[in-house]
């Protein structure tokens, strides 16, 4: 037995296959020269399609022990357990990252979806909040396997079947 292997499990792999292909659908459909407002609207739209549960613009305030100072919005909270932060930059940098994973602590949410519509190729990156690392949240997550199933969009995909 390998003691310095190092095993990895996936933050709720199903639900966030589900957003994804959200995700894909609306990059598919606008491409990469629009603006943030029009991916968020997109994928409201294709997220009320889906299924899925979600909340829009969701206000979280700043503070310190002596008073809140500020707010921020979130672009989507999926399910009450995943952020989705859109951006439409040239280039995904650092500060994005810290920014997604201060709102994930902030609100104790186990993932973060970080995704840039503004290139060719879409890439949505996993941000995962460390304190979830070793929580099992399987059966949260197994009730997306009927959503994969249900939505035709997904049924019809010959990678479908490995759900089932």
């Amino acid at each position: 037995m390998n003691t310095n292997a190092f095993e990895t499990k996936l933050v709720l792999p199903n639900l966030s296959y589900v957003i994804n292909g959200v995700l894909f659908e609306v990059h598919r459909e606008l491409g990469s020269i629009h603006l943030e407002k029009h991916y968020q609207r997109g994928v409201a739209l294709e997220l009320r399609k889906s299924g899925l549960s979600f909340h829009e613009q969701v206000p979280v305030d700043i503070g310190t022990s002596a008073g809140r100072v500020g707010k921020y919005f979130l672009d989507f909270v999926v399910e009450n357990l995943v952020i989705l932060e859109l951006k439409t930059v040239r280039v995904v940098e650092r500060n994005h990252f810290g920014q997604l994973l201060a709102y994930l602590h902030q609100l104790n949410l186990p993932l973060g979806l970080l995704v840039n519509f503004r290139v060719t190729s879409l890439n949505p990156i996993r941000v995962v909040n460390s304190r979830f690392l070793r929580v099992d949240l399987s059966d949260i997550d197994a009730g997306y396997f009927s959503l994969i199933r249900a939505n035709s969009k997904f049924s019809s995909n010959k990678f479908a079947t490995q759900f089932e």
